[in-house]
Parts: C-alpha cells; structure tokens; sequence
C-alpha cells in the first residue's frame, strides 16, 4: 500500500493507523548495512480505503474532512 525509505516516517504512519484500529504490517526490505532498499506498509484489502483516507488527511491536516467520513469507511470495512 504504502512504499518509503525513511523507517521512522514509516513507522509514525504504522502506529497511526494502528491508533485507528487499523491492523497493518511493515515489512522493511533494506539491507541492514548500507540502508539501501525500502520498508513497504501494508493493510488488509478491507481496511484500505480507510487507510488512505487517513494518510490523505495526514499530508494536509489544514484540510479537515468530515469525521463521520472514516466511521462510515469502517462500517463499510467491516461489513465486507
């Protein structure tokens, strides 16, 4: 879903989708030594029109969207 190189970006944005009960998985591909490569953030096909909602309200936090938004995603997720 999501594709980086900075671990600790990507780990903020791990734990705030896991603040919003979203179950995500970081898989970090760079090699340990020379830090080349790439960490992928992944979550489930259910979960993710809610992920991506919340990472585009991330980028611009001065344009709030409606909160009922994301209720209503994960009612929707959560029916599937």
């Amino acid at each position: 879903m999501l594709v980086g190189t900075n671990p600790i970006e990507m780990e903020i944005t791990k734990q705030m989708l896991e603040e919003h009960e979203l179950p995500v998985v970081l898989m970090n591909k760079q090699d340990s030594s020379y830090r080349f490569g790439q960490l992928e953030l992944y979550v489930h096909e259910s979960a993710e029109a809610a992920a991506r909602l919340l990472l585009a309200l991330q980028g611009d936090p001065e344009d709030p969207e409606d909160p009922e938004d994301l209720d209503n995603l994960r009612r929707t997720d959560d029916n599937r």
